[in-house]
């Protein structure tokens, strides 16, 4: 469910330069036990690729991806560096602090990332961010209604992080921005335009940085 008008997706779209990311209820269903790590979907991880090859189109650059989470998750690091993107933080306290300090090592302002959340402790970090994707869970309407009232949620998904709410956040930024058709014709073809994203995304070392403030 979009919260902004047709009209106002594409001004904070064409502002947008990196992706940053929560992990537990986002790429998965939270649910966690020391015998079950928290993983991620290939549907999700498919979805964050083509977000990404969309930018990489649209400026002829690569845009800069993290991760923010407060656990620390073997399987965040896994997909982190399988993915190549720019830097995985884990057990961070608070992600605002540490979104501003991403921010400043790469050259970006808040209003330039476009944040995929799901719960509170991620608040104060989409409170400053350019564009707020939040993966919903039932049992919280109250909270999502909250958001909307203070205007800290630009979408909400109708799937929640277990049954590809991630997935679905991706696709509507691409179809919103009439790239979808554009980027399945080029992620069928074996060479051209995705091939060379492929091969620019795949020099990426991913950065793994823990307790930070």
């Amino acid at each position: 469910m979009w919260l902004i008008d047709k009209d106002e997706f594409p001004r904070r779209w064409a502002n947008i330069k990196a992706l940053v990311f929560d992990w537990d209820g986002v790429f998965n269903s939270g649910m966690k036990s020391k015998s079950q790590p928290s993983g991620f979907y290939e549907a999700d991880s498919m979805g964050v690729n083509m977000l990404r090859f969309s930018l990489w189109l649209r400026d002829e650059k690569l845009p800069v991806v993290a991760v923010i989470t407060g656990a620390d998750n073997p399987g965040a690091l896994d997909w982190a560096q399988r993915e190549h993107i720019n830097t995985l933080y884990t057990k961070v306290l608070n992600k605002e602090k540490v979104l501003e300090n991403f921010c400043q090592e790469n050259g970006l302002q808040p209003q330039e990332v476009a944040f995929f959340f799901d719960d509170i402790l991620d608040l104060n970090a989409a409170a400053i961010s350019g564009l707020r994707m939040l993966v919903q869970r039932p049992g919280a309407e109250h909270f999502q209604n909250l958001l909307q009232e203070k205007g800290l949620v630009d979408y909400i998904s109708h799937q929640t992080g277990g049954e590809f709410g991630l997935r679905e956040c991706c696709d509507e930024i691409l179809h919103r921005s009439d790239m979808l058709s554009t980027i399945v014709e080029k992620r069928m073809a074996t060479e051209g335009d995705y091939h060379n994203y492929l091969l620019k995304r795949n020099l990426i070392d991913t950065k793994y940085l823990t307790n930070n403030p």
